[in-house]
């Protein structure tokens, strides 16, 4: 099931869609709290510097998405395994993949003792923990092509 939530619709450009896949694990936050704490300062940064308009979409109980095993050692085969996971997703539901379409798996934990997120750069998708407020800000920079090298230091 898919619950949008809109920013400012004031940009000229193709709009920049967030799709945030809820996993099982964080069935406790709901969609207005999460777009709050951890989004709204994202999108009126991305409005700003980007000119587009930024709209989330919550996607929350789809059995064999949602209740994806994203916990291992082996980052690099969870995250592979989640974007073929996401990949068939979007085919089966005719969704866009484009680059402005992100999808971003939110868990509670993290994937393993080290690791809190995981993508790649100009991704359309990867897998962010809620443990802070700034790894799936973090993550989805990597995905619309952020590097720590360009990343500015205040």
């Amino acid at each position: 099931m898919r619950h949008a939530a809109w920013a400012n619709n004031s940009a000229s450009r193709q709009p920049l869609t967030l799709y945030l896949v809820l996993h099982n694990d964080t069935s406790h936050h709901g969609t207005q709290e999460l777009r709050q704490d951890y989004f709204a300062w994202l999108i009126k940064d991305l409005e700003s510097f980007t000119g587009r308009y930024v709209r989330l979409a919550f996607i929350r109980d789809v059995p064999g998405l949602t209740d994806f095993a994203y916990q291992s050692d082996d980052v690099d085969e969870t995250y592979y395994a989640w974007k073929n996971r996401m990949d068939r997703y979007v085919i089966d539901n005719g969704l866009e993949r484009n680059a402005t379409t992100k999808y971003l798996l939110l868990t509670q934990n993290r994937i393993n003792s080290k690791t809190l997120g995981a993508s790649t750069d100009k991704s359309y998708t990867g897998i962010a923990s809620l443990e802070t407020f700034a790894i799936p800000a973090h993550e989805l920079g990597h995905m619309l092509g952020g590097t720590h090298e360009a990343a500015e230091v205040i």
